[in-house]
């Protein structure tokens, strides 16, 4: 055979080639990392040591053999697809998931975040102390506003009133 490798080989040849058993080659081509010959049967060399070259590293929680044009230094980062994870990264990403989750439930017992639904009710709560403010405001200043002479006079007072309602609205809120 020399020092390079014959363009196409059998099966178990191209298993030899890679140290690995003949069913894993099997595996490579029904997974489509291997170019085949028109009969099938036989495995083009260079093509398929290129596909394989470009597979991941890191496969099932294994490491792959490093093939010809992969650096062996350089790990795959995986994608952010979980389905093409292997069990070693997705066992990862679940203890990552776990420790995010640990340390929400860390700062909401330290009171530094809280739950959306207790926000959305404290909100709400306030829209609806102003909202009863503001819909009052009329009644409140009906009399006052029919005394008056000029627009000027009417919007102050109601701009004044407003003021108002806002500032006991905050004293209230800082409580």
């Amino acid at each position: 055979m020399g020092d390079q490798a014959p363009a196409f080989m059998t099966k178990a040849a191209f298993a030899r080639l890679h140290g690995v058993a003949k069913p894993t080659v099997t595996g490579w081509a029904r997974r489509g990392l291997l170019v085949l010959a028109a009969d099938g049967k036989r495995v083009d060399v260079s093509a398929s040591n290129a596909r394989l070259g470009a597979r991941p590293t890191i496969n099932r929680g294994g490491v792959a053999k490093v093939l010809p044009g992969r650096p062996a230094d350089q790990p795959d980062k995986p994608d952010g697809d979980p389905a093409n994870w292997s069990r070693q990264e997705a066992l990862r990403q679940r203890e990552i998931a776990q420790a995010r989750l640990a340390q929400i439930e860390a700062d909401r017992a330290a009171g530094l975040v809280v739950p959306i639904a207790d926000v959305e009710g404290a909100v709400r709560a306030e829209y609806h102390i102003v909202r009863t403010a503001l819909l009052g405001l009329a009644s409140k200043l009906a009399h006052r506003l029919a005394a008056l002479q000029t627009p000027e006079e009417c919007g102050a007072l109601v701009d004044a009133e407003v003021r108002q309602i806002l500032t006991e609205l905050t004293r209230d809120t800082a409580k």
